[in-house]
């Protein structure tokens, strides 16, 4: 197994992680685990234009810096989306308030 499978199978087996998707900059999905596929392309679609988003603001207000991690919250699922040379990775988990968590 690779290198990159090792990650893949390390960020899969966290408690959490309800999937994980890596797409590439012209929005097709190279990699995907535990989501089924039509949802993480829906996904990987949408994500693509935030990400890019994300990116020419961060250039916006200091050309001399990249976008390293954009992180997402919703009510239920926290999106975290790594930018690399020609790639996307995405992980969605699971998360509870902290208030949530103590009551129960």
């Amino acid at each position: 197994m690779s290198a990159i499978e090792d990650a893949i199978d390390r960020i899969n087996h966290q408690e959490g992680v309800e999937g994980f998707f890596v797409v590439d900059n012209n929005g097709i999905l190279l990699r995907c685990k535990k989501l089924e596929t039509e949802y993480a392309k829906e996904l990987a679609g949408e994500l693509r234009s935030v990400v890019k988003l994300a990116q020419h603001t961060v250039r916006d207000i200091d050309p001399t810096n990249d976008l390293q991690f954009l992180r997402l919250r919703t009510r239920d699922i926290e999106v975290m989306a790594a930018p690399g040379p020609g790639f996307v990775a995405v992980v969605l988990q699971r998360w509870t308030p902290a208030g949530d968590a103590e009551e129960k």
